[in-house]
């Protein structure tokens, strides 16, 4: 999915989670407006890590190209060229 998409799919239509699978791996991410948690092993429960916002202003946005964005410095984000 680009940018285009995800913006036509999520803009203003309340909660979005974002799942992505890191590549060449089975760890997964995945993140609300109020939450970021991850599994090093997407096949093992055990190994889920749950982190809290801090700051609700700067957990997810989107700006200019990019697609969904996560954190204050834009920790976690989504080019226009679908690269994270």
């Amino acid at each position: 999915m680009d940018t285009k998409q995800f913006r036509n799919n999520c803009n203003n239509k309340g909660a979005t989670i974002v799942i992505t699978q890191v590549k060449g791996t089975n760890q997964i991410i995945a993140t609300t407006d109020s939450f970021i948690f991850s599994f090093a092993d997407k096949k093992d429960i055990n190994t889920a890590i749950i982190g809290r916002v801090k700051n609700t202003n700067s957990a997810i946005f989107c700006a200019g190209t990019l697609g969904p964005a996560f954190g204050p410095g834009a920790d976690l984000y989504c080019t226009s060229g679908k690269q994270w």
